[in-house]
């Protein structure tokens, strides 16, 4: 015995409705069988679930095609979905969570399912097919109405037309449920009218709650406005849309889909809407994060690795800049070392030739003392044998003095005599500044006339510079200091040297000594031919010279600078190209014990 019978008399003219009315009048009378056998809540909950899914899904299928029709059938549209509202609102609560039992679903509930419903496809439903009858539509070849058919029945070749079309939605529907992606699709207007299970499985929401916009609360809150730009973007040209974003699961986790949409063409080739699909990206997202996690971990890797390389390479090329520069240090060293000791050497030798030359000298100078006595003595005897004979007449001895201009011999031989003193005692000091000079290897620091060691270098260099230059001696009174007297005698000798080398035909050299407040100032300066600006800061660099190859080797400026920095001192170099150089040394009276190197020598033009 089943509580609803179906007749003919219940048939719109529409095979897809006509078959849905017959389905819900199956699962009604499949409802009051359970209700009269006593079945448990867990068995009237399923029917009631799928009574409800089944009757949401109709009433979507008669909106859509209300809608199709277009505004003629506004009013009735309005109407027909209000009445579809109120009947879902009243057997919604009893498919979802509201207590069941027999008591509860009783014969009036049932009443009320099967009154509604009869009443329902008797009245608006056929309104619906009467109206739409009225005018031409298509929809993707799925709707037909005969307004004969209305009044005697539909055609056979028809119905079977529209049953198959209906069987092919209901394929789609069953493969779209069947399928682990999210499928939906959408109206020309962006209102979604499909959702398959799958979305209800992943979300926990029912069709109802999906069709009236509840899926966008299940997408993360960062992706719904970019992904409501894209689909609005893809909407505004008809084109397709493929999109990644998060949706949030009924447990609420959240999973990475990508979805893709294509627009929904009429058979007229009129866009009516998308049809989208998601799939599950998460997998891959975060197979891709660790790619590039791995990426960015792999490239801060190689930063590190090439920052550690780049600041090795830089390590590398000081520490090679500091070997070459302590090479050509050790270089210089080594050099001025082997200047220093042919130096030392040829000091050696002179200290040698001077000792050797200075014995003979000494008896020489005695003996030209002795010499000049003897001779005084033999003229006071001839004076007084001259005075002795005086008047007499000694004709072979006064013409022996004629012969022998006795005269201008008594008279000469005593300038002789005082003119080979004078030399001597020349050659002697000669030596004795040669024997002072020599002595540049001793390190002994002592006080020192430095007025006397440049005499004394004058006296050597002498032979340097008579043909080139005059001496003028400015010395001043300046105290005596603590140095390293023998090696400042060969920083002036280089400079006297060069001076004079620089004077082209006749000039001067001028040697002035003054006090200062706390030692001495030496300068030394020439008329010679100057030093171009370009060369200037270049004159004290070891093997730097300006003389030709083969005629200077670059050290006695370098030199100079040593040995004036190892007494903490000072030497500056003024130069004007045409009219001459001048040196200027300032030495402490008494270096500081341990006291920092000198600066770098001050030039100027």
């Amino acid at each position: 015995m089943t509580i609803f019978n179906w007749d003919d008399s219940y048939s719109v003219g529409l095979a897809s409705i006509d078959y849905q009315h017959k389905r819900l009048v199956s699962m009604i009378n499949r409802l009051d069988e359970a209700v009269s056998t006593g079945s448990d809540e867990t068995a009237l909950r399923t029917i009631l679930k799928g009574l409800y899914e089944y009757t949401f899904y109709h009433f979507s299928t008669e909106e859509e095609l209300m809608r199709a029709a277009g505004p003629v059938i506004g009013n009735h549209y309005r109407s027909h979905k209000a009445a579809h509202d109120a009947f879902t609102g009243k057997i919604r609560p009893l498919a979802e969570n509201a207590p069941l039992d027999s008591t509860t679903l009783n014969s009036a509930l049932l009443g009320y399912l099967v009154d509604w419903l009869a009443k329902h496809i008797l009245g608006v439903d056929k309104e619906m097919a009467r109206l739409m009858a009225t005018i031409e539509i298509a929809r993707d070849d799925e709707v037909s109405l005969d307004i004969d058919r209305l009044q005697a029945g539909a055609n056979a070749t028809e119905r079977n037309l529209l049953g198959a079309l209906h069987e092919s939605e209901l394929r789609f529907r069953s493969l779209a449920d069947s399928a682990p992606m999210l499928i939906w699709i959408g109206d020309q207007s962006n209102n979604r009218v499909f959702f398959n299970k799958t979305w209800q499985n992943i979300t926990g929401l029912n069709v109802q709650q999906l069709q009236q916009g509840a899926w966008q609360e299940c997408l993360h809150q960062e992706d719904l406005a970019p992904y409501r730009q894209a689909l609005a973007a893809a909407l505004a040209r008809h084109g397709e849309l493929r999109h990644e974003f998060r949706i949030r699961r009924a447990d609420g986790e959240y999973r990475w889909y990508l979805e893709s949409a294509i627009p929904r063409p009429s058979r007229h080739g009129e866009f009516i809407g998308f049809i989208g699909s998601a799939m599950d990206i998460t997998e891959r997202k975060a197979a891709e994060q660790i790619l590039l996690d791995a990426r960015d971990r792999l490239e801060r890797e190689v930063e590190l690795r090439t920052a550690q390389l780049r600041e090795a390479n830089v390590r590398l090329e000081r520490e090679k800049a500091e070997q070459l520069a302590l090479n050509r240090k050790l270089q210089d060293t080594k050099d001025q070392l082997l200047q220093s000791e042919k130096m030392a050497s040829i000091g050696q030798l002179a200290a040698g030739v001077a000792h050797e030359i200075n014995n003979p000298i000494g008896y020489v100078k005695s003996n030209i003392n002795s010499l000049q006595d003897y001779v005084k003595t033999l003229l006071q005897i001839i004076d007084q044998y001259e005075a002795s004979t005086s008047g007499t007449s000694l004709p072979g001895i006064d013409q022996f003095k004629q012969r022998a201009d006795y005269a201008f011999v008594r008279d000469d031989i005593i300038t002789l005599l005082e003119e080979s003193q004078e030399g001597v005692t020349r050659v002697k000091q000669i030596v004795q500044d040669l024997k002072d000079f020599s002595h540049i290897d001793q390190a002994e620091w002592k006080s020192a006339d430095i007025n006397r060691g440049l005499e004394s270098t004058l006296n050597i260099a002498a032979n340097e510079i008579k043909y080139k230059a005059e001496v003028i001696r400015d010395f001043g009174e300046i105290p005596a200091i603590e140095c390293l007297p023998q090696q400042l005698n060969q920083v002036f000798m280089n400079l006297l040297v060069n001076a004079a080398q620089s004077i082209d035909e006749r000039g001067t050299i001028t040697v002035r000594t003054r006090p200062t407040t706390d030692g001495i100032a030496i300068e030394i300066a020439d008329t010679g031919h100057g030093i171009p600006p370009e060369q200037l800061t270049r004159i004290f660099d070891p093997f730097f010279t300006t003389k030709p190859i083969g005629e200077g080797t670059g050290l006695g400026l370098s030199l100079a600078y040593g040995i004036i920095n190892k007494h903490q001192g000072r030497i500056e170099v003024q130069s004007q190209v045409g009219h001459g150089t001048t040196f200027r040394i300032t030495l402490p009276s008494r270096p500081p014990v341990d006291a920092p190197a000198a600066t770098a020598p001050a030039t100027s033009q």
